[in-house]
């Protein structure tokens, strides 16, 4: 869940009913020194900077200059895939070619994470248990425990293909996994796929979220598929989705889920 990208997108969709007003952004690009001007992932570190990954480096945004980083002070690649704040402060770094994390202003990796040099990782997830899960472009999902033990789950084990683009944890522990060719849940040790025949729309998941009331929402390109006791149910552009080719999900603060398309953003309020 790319959440200030997805805010960023939804406020430029209402500036089309603003009246020409203005509102209050700040842009930051390549002239302010960003290093590259395509943004994969944005993230708020423990000491409150703006981290930014771009396709040509990492960028530190203390709200006025930006610091940026790259294969010279220790990434593993210059491509910024995905971002983690974990909850001891490092912030994890997933790069085209592995996964670097930062402690203070020093890049850091673990010689127990040498199995991902080569892989794009492309989900960063931290569960419950304080585990790391880390999702990859080909080589299915990793995690990470406390003692630093990497374990790597593919197709063999379950998994419903091993492109994996999000990762996250419902109420009851379960971990689900966005891939291109379906969505997997793991709880108990068990893994269940779920297919277009199990009630997907469409197998190339995009991103996922829970809700407040502990719902699954699963963005493809052919709407929002929701998991509710069991069973899918879908909302397409009938139903008052601005397109059904949906990219991203945020919730905010009063638990209204924002869906980020290629035609726009649109918001669902229950009630």
């Amino acid at each position: 869940m790319k959440t200030i990208i997805t805010c960023i997108l939804l406020i430029l969709c209402f500036c089309e009913h603003a009246n020409a007003q203005l509102l209050p952004f700040r842009t930051y690009s390549i002239e302010h020194g960003l290093t590259q001007t395509v943004v994969n992932d944005i993230a708020q570190g423990s000491e409150g900077y703006i981290w930014i990954g771009t396709r040509y480096g990492l960028n530190r945004l203390d709200g006025i200059e930006i610091k940026a980083y790259d294969s010279e002070q220790g990434l593993l690649d210059n491509a910024i895939e995905s971002l983690l704040k974990g909850s001891d402060g490092r912030l994890w770094v997933g790069t085209g070619e592995g996964l670097n994390f930062m402690m203070g202003d020093s890049i850091y990796t673990y010689k127990e994470l040498n199995p991902l040099s080569k892989q794009s990782i492309t989900s960063l997830f931290e569960d419950s248990n304080g585990d790391l899960w880390i999702g990859t472009s080909e080589a299915g999902v990793w995690t990470s425990d406390s003692q630093r033990r990497l374990t790597q789950y593919t197709t063999t084990h379950g998994l419903a293909n091993e492109q994996v683009r999000s990762i996250v944890e419902d109420g009851n522990k379960t971990i689900w996994i966005a891939t291109r060719g379906g969505l997997t849940s793991l709880s108990n040790g068990n893994f269940t796929s779920y297919h277009v025949e199990n009630g997907l729309p469409e197998e190339r998941i995009r991103d996922l979220l829970i809700d407040q009331n502990g719902v699954l929402w699963i963005a493809t390109r052919e709407g929002v598929a929701r998991y509710i006791n069991g069973a899918f149910d879908l909302l397409q552009e009938q139903d008052g989705l601005v397109s059904n080719r949906v990219r991203s999900l945020s919730m905010d603060a009063e638990g209204a889920i924002w869906l980020g398309t290629e035609a726009g953003a649109s918001m669902y309020k229950n009630g």
